[in-house]
């Protein structure tokens, strides 16, 4: 059982999940982007020049720092319907628990066990004003990274 003095982020320590948040540090534009007049993405670009990098749609390639962190993870089948952050749900998708400190400015997804997730509705829950963890759902982005 929790000690009343051990806090959320001592015990997510000790007990969590190893995962990797994936955060945007910055962006390089695609050269698809340098011939048109808005420097927006240029999709014939990329066909005339397949041998070249395909942005996928952006505009440019981001450069992504990975940041290893510990988190609660549990299967959404796992967890009581009313608990649940808002959205809709598949069988693949987890709800997550984390430390009130981690940062979700420029946060990309998450990798856990293989799998990239896209953290949905995140949020945080406090007691008495005091911020205790946050959580959010993760939906499924690809499998075996």
């Amino acid at each position: 059982m929790l000690d009343e003095a051990v806090s959320f982020d001592e015990f997510l320590e000790e007990e969590g999940n190893d995962l990797v948040f994936l955060y945007e540090s910055s962006k390089t534009p695609c050269p698809c982007t340098q011939n048109n007049v808005h420097g927006q993405y240029d999709r014939y670009w990329h066909q005339t020049n397949p041998a070249e990098p395909d942005c996928q749609g952006q505009g440019y390639f981001a450069d992504v720092n990975q940041v290893n962190n510990k988190a609660f993870i549990l299967p959404v089948d796992d967890v009581e319907e009313k608990t649940l952050p808002a959205g809709s749900y598949s069988k693949d998708d987890q709800i997550i628990y984390f430390s009130s400190s981690i940062s979700l400015e420029g946060l990309v997804n998450v990798e856990y066990r293989g799998k990239v997730y896209e953290l949905k509705n995140p949020d945080s829950y406090s007691i008495q004003n005091q911020d205790i963890c946050q959580f959010g759902l993760l939906k499924l982005v690809k499998t075996h990274v």
